[in-house]
Parts: structure tokens; sequence; C-alpha cells
């Protein structure tokens, strides 16, 4: 048994490699990573099936963890606790994330893609103008989302047979306002509105 805590990984996957070498720019010496290709003789009650799926995590008492709670065991020792205590104390947390964990497991080449777009090739922990770039593009991807669940909502909202027709409510206000309907509701709608827009 290894003094030093020890996280056993797949050394075959280049996704796997690319999260254990930023896991390694967080903890520094305190953990030792072994490829479990590698760590076979040193830990023959770890079945190589189950090493193959998911990432081990064996603590100075030889206790192991895997999966997503070996993820939230590493962070702790990089002194990011959150992880491992919302895992042990909030309810479905722990659920949540083995599932997420499951899923990125078995779509290791997909993730890799996704990794390599919003993080890139360096597996240094971010910057601030890598945060920056991230926030900007998840802003961006959610606003985006947000415009094209109106498509096929516009017209039961603000269609001529809608919850609120916009011609009925045009027609409303500017009867109500008169002119001051253009700089106390600006909109495009005032010089043409119809089901097609």
């Amino acid at each position: 048994m290894h003094p030093k805590p020890t996280l056993l990984f797949d050394g075959d996957c280049g996704f796997c490699k690319t999260w254990i070498r930023y896991w390694q720019s967080l903890t520094g010496s305190l953990i030792r990573y072994v490829p479990f290709q590698n760590a076979a003789k040193e830990y023959p009650q770890l079945s190589r099936e189950a090493l193959s799926k998911a990432i081990h995590f064996i603590d100075s008492n030889g206790q192991v963890t895997t999966g997503a709670h070996a993820v939230f065991d590493t962070l702790n020792h990089a002194r990011h606790p959150l992880g491992l205590w919302c895992y042990t104390h909030i309810p479905g947390f722990k659920w949540m994330s083995e599932y997420f964990y499951m899923v990125v497991a078995q779509n290791r080449t997909v993730f890799s893609l996704l990794t390599k777009w919003f993080i890139g090739n360096s597996p240094e922990p971010l910057l601030i103008q890598k945060t920056r770039w991230l926030f900007l593009r998840g802003f961006g991807l959610v606003s985006m989302l947000v415009f094209a669940s109106l498509i096929p909502q516009i017209q039961g909202l603000f269609g001529s047979q809608g919850i609120l027709p916009i011609q009925d409510y045009i027609l409303h206000v500017e009867k109500g306002l008169g002119v001051s309907r253009f700089w106390q509701y600006p909109t495009l709608l005032w010089t043409f509105h119809s089901d097609m827009i």
C-alpha cells in the first residue's frame, strides 16, 4: 500500500490524461497519479474492467472511491472541498454527479472535443482571460437558446390567434398614447406587424 493518496486512471484515454494534467497542476505532489495499466500488481483487488470504466481514488488508509466521488476526493486534496461537501450532504447531488460522470465516461470522444474547444490543449488552471472567454461564449449560447425557444411559441403568444395578439395590442396602445407611443414603447412593430414576422 502506498502512503500517498493515489488516483488510478485510464492511461490510454486522451481525455483522461488531459484532466489528470489539470488536476496535477492543482494538487502538486499531494496525490500520486498512475495509469491503471501500470498498477495491476499494486492493486490486485481492483478489476481491470472496473478500472477501465471509471477513475479510482485510493486514500492513504486504503479506502477506495470511484467515479464522481473520486473526482471530488481528488479536488478536496487541492483545497477545493465544496464538491465533496455537496456530494456527501446535499440530497440528490450524489446521484446527479454520478450520472453526469457516467455520461461523460461513455462519451469521452465528444467531451474531449468540448474540452479542447472551451479550455484548449493547456491543462493549466483557467486564467482570467480564459474565464472571460468561456463566460462570454456560454452567455452567447444561453442567449441563442432563449431566442430559439421563442420561435415555436411566438404565434401562440403574439400571433393573430394568440394569447395577446400583437395587432390588437398595437392598436390599443396607439389609441391611448398617440404619437408618444414611439418613445414610450419603441418597437419596429409600429411600422409593420403580421404573423410572418
